[in-house]
């Protein structure tokens, strides 16, 4: 498989995150950039993202770091999307059991891990507990969409 270990042109070849990245999407790939550049593409192993959404990001991921297996969970079934390196499990984030689960069935050692699932805080503070003694000296934990973490936020009409 052929890979290319930069975002920006990934992008423009349409490949994509989270159903857009940049002007489309959150805009998260300038700063994923920075940190991501940093790392040893060859090097980094497995990546797991809470949220899988459209599964647009796991063929993203697979491309940017072509020796990575790509772990997600999600609420809904997407056990349709198996494939080579990329591996979903049906979970919940906000269940200390399901993400125990999903440590007993894939282990450890994770280098990235990105929670893009349910945004609210709770969701988050339970994942970041259980998961982070489950990452890489040296890992990266992002947790995406802060702005949005409150039952009670709602986005300005921006016109």
């Amino acid at each position: 498989m052929q890979f290319v270990n930069d975002l920006n042109y990934l992008t423009l070849k349409g490949i994509t995150m989270d159903r857009g990245y940049g002007e489309k999407g959150h805009g998260y790939g300038h700063l994923y950039s920075r940190y991501f550049s940093e790392l040893n593409f060859k090097n980094v192993l497995k990546i797991l993202e809470i949220g899988v959404s459209d599964c647009d990001s796991q063929i993203f991921w697979k491309l940017y770091f072509p020796y990575a297996n790509y772990y997600g969970i999600d609420v809904r079934d997407f056990s349709h999307k198996e494939e080579d390196r990329i591996h979903i499990f049906r979970g919940n984030q906000a269940k200390r059991e399901d993400l125990q689960k999903f440590i007993n069935l894939y282990g450890s050692d994770f280098d990235i891990i990105i929670d893009d699932g349910g945004h609210l805080v709770s969701q988050q503070q339970i994942s970041l507990g259980h998961l982070f003694p489950h990452l890489k000296a040296g890992g990266l934990y992002i947790c995406e969409d802060l702005l949005t973490s409150n039952d009670s936020f709602s986005f300005p009409n921006l016109k």
